[in-house]
């Protein structure tokens, strides 16, 4: 299974896959200017894993705020491993880590698991 690791920056999350646990992990803030061309890599990841899925994949979002573009792509993105799952046969779940201070990010997280057939975890920290 190919690697993916993208780089925390100030504006654009840290997007890495651990072959080991088999995890996803999106953290930090996403307000790129261009979020197309920011998670083209990660949808390519998707395609490609999506050839010889896993048996499993756990997509846990911990981001601290996301702009409108963002929002949109984490969606797409969220309907693709929906596809995975669905047409591969890959047990697909997503962890969604929200600070409990952050009542937006628990709404978004809400109106999305009602988007999606696949197992959704909404978790708080403090």
């Amino acid at each position: 299974m190919e690697k993916l690791n993208i780089a925390l920056t100030e504006n654009t999350p840290l997007i890495q896959f651990d072959e080991d646990s088999l995890v996803l992990l999106v953290k930090g803030n996403s307000i790129p200017e261009d979020a197309f061309s920011f998670y083209a890599p990660l949808i390519k990841w998707l395609v490609d894993i999506a050839k010889t899925p896993p048996s499993k994949l756990e997509f846990i979002i911990d981001l601290d705020y996301f702009n409108t573009s963002s929002s949109k792509l984490l969606l797409d993105i969220i309907k693709k491993l929906e596809d995975v799952q669905m047409t591969m046969r890959c047990k697909v779940s997503i962890i969604w880590m929200y600070d409990a201070e952050n009542e937006d990010m628990y709404d978004t997280a809400k109106e999305y698991s009602t988007l999606t057939n696949l197992k959704f975890s909404i978790e708080k920290y403090t």
